[in-house]
């Protein structure tokens, strides 16, 4: 149901990048699910997922 999806962070850097999802609040005002999700008013909405390394992945098998 995302409208877009960007990647955001710098690549290589010591902290994990980030894929942000962005929604249509017109969807959000309307959804059966929107309480603790929607706030009225708002303007936009977003929903951010860390990319792990390699070392994190591999550390999380471990």
């Amino acid at each position: 149901m995302a409208i877009r999806k960007a990647k955001q962070g710098k690549k290589g850097e010591g902290t994990n990048q980030v894929y942000t999802y962005y929604f249509n609040i017109e969807k959000c005002k309307h959804c059966p699910f929107k309480d603790g999700c929607y706030k009225e008013g708002a303007k936009s909405k977003t929903y951010s997922v860390s990319i792990k390394s390699n070392e994190h992945t591999e550390q999380k098998e471990y």
